[in-house]
């Protein structure tokens, strides 16, 4: 009990719950780093590309709109909305002379322009000094404590060239960033909580269906089959345990095929192998001077070998189908002499038994495919249909054109098969309950029709009601 308690505490690196875990903290590290870059480290520079931006943007709108009507209104109102300090001036020598102006963070400009004073005089001087052969202008000073950005522009008219003034104050960010550091602090705490306890209630939540699946699976790989997948919450846990039952299922049913194979064909190999012997026993001890009856029992062992010996061959037959080394040879067959064969070969021997056959065979019905193989099938479902038929020898043998193809379906009005024994038919060896010993074949036709068919990917089935016959199909593609 020590050793399970210590082995479901210790840390798995390699496990779902210490990898969310990382992954959770890595991305909402790097979140909240990135935050920290951009309102803290980066913010007083992306505060001032955004300002020069912003009035670069003002003064090519006034460049753009001057000499148009109200352009002086329009100046006077740029500067309010924008708060930001403007003029539009010429330079004669030493003179200047404001044409428009407007003004909302300078002291220096009021009423329809700039007073005559001596940061007038260095503010434009400045500006203008800056310009030299330069069209357009950008930078900070410094006034009265505070950092002012300035940007213009500069055009030719017939009058003179014209300058575009564009001041606005930076605002100190300091304060801001010392707000916006305590708020990260605790964003970064609550971030980082919230990741643990999140991926701990995720990795719960996922990896307690994954660890009863495992034991599920430890349980069913001890033997017992007897056990069902449970796994929900997740849409590919689920499917997951549905796939799991599923295999589960087929190893059930393959357990309970391997239990009838061993079962039908110990009965098959017992039951010619004891009429040998009883036989050969008659004719030892009993019948071997009188030639009528030796013969007679003769004949009975010959027959018993021969079932044998076609036991043994289908046997190998599906093996070597199954599992994949026989070679197919397709061409061009005639489906309806195919058929037709099969049937007269069927009709001839069994007709004296007192069955009644129908055939409806359409002719010159070609398909590709591996002639050989294609009359095995045939064969084993028109045997497999007298087979069946205890009490009402009928077996109707149809060929006809559909589609792109042609549909072969061998009927009879037999024991038929229930609606759960269908779905199994085909399968090696498997056997109804009504089943008794075969008339014709080893009992594992079907499991070989199965195999042939797949290999030429012909669509095949049954239909069939209990106590009202069978009907046995296979879909054939035409030539190409």
């Amino acid at each position: 009990m020590q050793n399970t308690t210590m082995k479901h505490i210790k840390l798995d690196f390699r496990g779902i719950q210490f990898k969310t875990i990382v992954a959770m903290l890595s991305m909402a590290t790097i979140v909240i780093s990135l935050l920290w870059l951009m309102q803290i480290v980066f913010l007083p520079s992306f505060y001032e590309n955004l300002k020069g931006r912003e009035i670069k943007k003002v003064c090519e709108s006034l460049v753009t709109n001057y000499g148009k009507p109200g352009f002086d209104q329009y100046v006077r109102e740029t500067a309010t909305s924008n708060e930001m300090s403007l003029a539009v001036f010429q330079i004669d020598g030493t003179t200047i002379t404001i044409l428009n102006s407007g003004n909302s963070t300078m002291e220096f400009m009021g009423g329809g322009g700039f007073n005559d004073s001596i940061l007038l005089a260095s503010t434009l001087g400045q500006f203008y000094e800056n310009f030299g052969e330069e069209t357009t202008i950008s930078y900070n000073t410094e006034i009265r404590d505070m950092t002012t950005m300035t940007y213009g522009q500069k055009i030719s008219t017939e009058s003179g060239d014209v300058y575009f003034y564009t001041n606005a104050s930076l605002n100190p960010v300091d304060s801001t960033v010392t707000v916006l550091t305590f708020q990260l602090v605790i964003i970064t705490i609550i971030c980082l909580g919230i990741c643990v306890i999140a991926s701990l209630f995720l990795t719960y939540s996922l990896s307690n269906p994954l660890t009863k699946l495992t034991k599920t699976a430890e349980e069913m790989a001890s033997g017992n089959l007897n056990v069902t997948f449970d796994g929900k919450g997740y849409t590919e846990v689920e499917q997951l345990s549905k796939t799991l039952n599923y295999a589960t299922a087929e190893l059930e049913k393959t357990e309970s095929l391997r239990k009838d194979v061993i079962a039908n064909v110990s009965h098959e190999l017992r039951t010619p192998l004891t009429m040998i012997k009883a036989y050969a026993e008659l004719i030892r001890d009993i019948n071997g001077d009188d030639k009528a009856k030796r013969e007679k029992n003769l004949a009975v062992i010959l027959d018993e070998s021969d079932r044998l010996k076609t036991l043994i061959n289908d046997f190998l037959d599906l093996s070597k189908l199954q599992s994949g080394v026989i070679e197919y040879e397709f061409a061009e067959i005639d489906l309806s002499a195919l058929v037709r064969k099969q049937a007269e070969k069927f009709k001839g021997a069994f007709e004296p038994e007192g069955f009644e056959f129908y055939l409806d065979i359409e002719e010159n019905i070609i398909s590709m495919a591996d002639e050989h193989r294609i009359e095995q099938v045939i064969f084993n479902l028109i045997s497999n249909a007298i087979n069946y038929s205890i009490e009402d020898k009928y077996v109707a043998i149809r060929l006809r054109r559909i589609g792109c193809g042609s549909r072969l379906e061998v009927v009879d009005k037999g024991v038929g098969i229930s609606e759960d024994d269908l779905h199994n038919i085909f399968d090696r060896y498997f056997r109804t309950e009504q089943t008794k010993r075969t008339k014709i074949g080893s009992g594992i036709g079907l499991s070989i029709v199965k195999e042939i068919l797949l290999a030429h990917d012909f669509k095949f089935g049954a239909e069939s009601e209990p106590g009202k016959g069978s009907c046995f199909f296979v879909d054939f593609i035409d030539k190409k």
